[in-house]
Protein backbone atom coordinates (compact mmCIF):
# COMPACT_ATOMS: atom_id res chain seq x y z
CA UNK A 1 0.00 0.00 0.00
CA UNK A 2 1.24 3.31 -1.23
CA UNK A 3 0.76 6.02 1.33
CA UNK A 4 0.78 9.87 0.69
CA UNK A 5 2.72 12.86 2.17
CA UNK A 6 -0.57 13.79 3.90
CA UNK A 7 -0.52 10.24 5.85
CA UNK A 8 2.96 10.77 6.85
CA UNK A 9 2.16 13.96 8.53
CA UNK A 10 -0.63 12.72 9.99
CA UNK A 11 -0.03 9.84 11.82
CA UNK A 12 3.31 11.23 13.29
CA UNK A 13 6.10 9.32 10.71
CA UNK A 14 8.40 11.08 8.67
CA UNK A 15 9.97 10.33 5.37
CA UNK A 16 13.80 9.96 5.63
CA UNK A 17 16.28 11.43 3.67
CA UNK A 18 18.13 8.79 1.23
CA UNK A 19 21.52 7.99 2.73
CA UNK A 20 24.82 8.55 0.57
CA UNK A 21 26.62 5.65 1.49
CA UNK A 22 30.37 6.00 0.08
CA UNK A 23 32.25 3.27 2.44
CA UNK A 24 31.25 -0.40 2.92
CA UNK A 25 31.00 -1.64 6.18
CA UNK A 26 33.66 -1.70 8.15
CA UNK A 27 36.22 -0.49 5.24
CA UNK A 28 36.33 3.29 6.67
CA UNK A 29 37.50 1.69 9.86
CA UNK A 30 39.70 -0.53 8.55
CA UNK A 31 41.65 2.09 6.64
CA UNK A 32 41.48 4.62 9.43
CA UNK A 33 43.72 2.12 11.39
CA UNK A 34 45.82 1.12 8.81
CA UNK A 35 46.80 4.59 8.40
CA UNK A 36 47.22 5.44 12.09
CA UNK A 37 49.32 2.31 12.57
CA UNK A 38 52.09 3.15 9.33
CA UNK A 39 51.91 6.72 10.39
CA UNK A 40 54.80 7.75 12.11
CA UNK A 41 53.61 11.19 14.54
CA UNK A 42 49.81 11.94 15.45
CA UNK A 43 47.82 12.74 12.90
CA UNK A 44 44.53 14.97 12.63
CA UNK A 45 40.87 13.84 11.60
CA UNK A 46 41.67 16.20 8.64
CA UNK A 47 44.70 14.53 7.33
CA UNK A 48 43.43 11.39 7.93
CA UNK A 49 40.14 12.15 6.03
CA UNK A 50 42.91 13.78 3.13
CA UNK A 51 44.81 10.27 3.14
CA UNK A 52 41.41 8.34 2.63
CA UNK A 53 39.91 9.77 -0.19
CA UNK A 54 43.44 9.86 -1.82
CA UNK A 55 43.18 6.17 -1.18
CA UNK A 56 39.60 6.16 -2.79
CA UNK A 57 41.25 8.35 -6.11
CA UNK A 58 39.14 10.85 -4.95
CA UNK A 59 39.58 14.43 -5.23
CA UNK A 60 41.37 15.29 -1.77
CA UNK A 61 40.68 18.88 -2.47
CA UNK A 62 37.38 19.36 -3.15
CA UNK A 63 35.87 20.73 0.21
CA UNK A 64 32.21 19.29 0.37
CA UNK A 65 33.58 15.48 0.26
CA UNK A 66 36.66 16.67 2.59
CA UNK A 67 33.99 18.24 5.29
CA UNK A 68 31.68 15.07 4.84
CA UNK A 69 34.57 12.54 5.08
CA UNK A 70 36.15 14.16 8.53
CA UNK A 71 33.47 14.26 10.08
CA UNK A 72 32.76 10.38 9.07
CA UNK A 73 36.37 10.21 10.18
CA UNK A 74 35.59 11.56 13.44
CA UNK A 75 33.19 9.28 14.82
CA UNK A 76 34.68 6.30 13.41
CA UNK A 77 38.08 7.95 15.58
CA UNK A 78 35.66 8.40 18.67
CA UNK A 79 34.47 4.93 18.24
CA UNK A 80 37.77 3.19 18.10
CA UNK A 81 39.70 5.69 20.92
CA UNK A 82 36.22 4.39 23.25
CA UNK A 83 37.44 0.57 22.21
CA UNK A 84 41.20 1.43 23.36
CA UNK A 85 42.48 0.80 20.07
CA UNK A 86 43.79 4.06 19.52
CA UNK A 87 44.33 7.64 21.62
CA UNK A 88 44.49 10.93 21.69
CA UNK A 89 45.34 14.48 22.10
CA UNK A 90 45.03 18.21 21.58
CA UNK A 91 47.34 20.13 20.06
CA UNK A 92 48.35 23.99 20.25
CA UNK A 93 45.45 25.06 18.41
CA UNK A 94 43.02 22.49 20.40
CA UNK A 95 42.67 20.09 17.89
CA UNK A 96 42.96 16.38 18.33
CA UNK A 97 45.81 14.55 17.20
CA UNK A 98 45.23 10.66 16.77
CA UNK A 99 47.94 8.18 17.49
CA UNK A 100 47.60 4.33 17.91
CA UNK A 101 47.84 2.76 21.14
CA UNK A 102 51.27 0.66 20.92
CA UNK A 103 52.02 -2.08 23.03
CA UNK A 104 54.71 -1.98 25.51
CA UNK A 105 57.82 -3.75 24.94
CA UNK A 106 59.22 -5.97 27.34
CA UNK A 107 62.86 -4.65 29.11
CA UNK A 108 65.29 -7.25 27.12
CA UNK A 109 66.22 -7.95 23.43
CA UNK A 110 64.64 -5.35 20.76
CA UNK A 111 62.07 -6.47 18.97
CA UNK A 112 59.86 -8.54 21.74
CA UNK A 113 56.51 -7.42 22.35
CA UNK A 114 54.76 -7.66 26.54
CA UNK A 115 52.38 -10.28 26.89
CA UNK A 116 49.14 -9.15 26.94
CA UNK A 117 48.01 -7.86 31.02
CA UNK A 118 44.96 -9.12 33.14
CA UNK A 119 44.91 -5.72 34.65
CA UNK A 120 42.76 -2.92 33.93
CA UNK A 121 43.98 0.32 32.38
Amino acid sequence: MIRSQQNFQTTGCSIRQKRNVIFGTGELSRGLLREIMAAETPMTSRELAQNIISLRGDDARDRKLLSEITRRVSKALRKHREAGRIRSMKDEHGNLLWEACRPRKLPGPAGQLAAPSDEAV
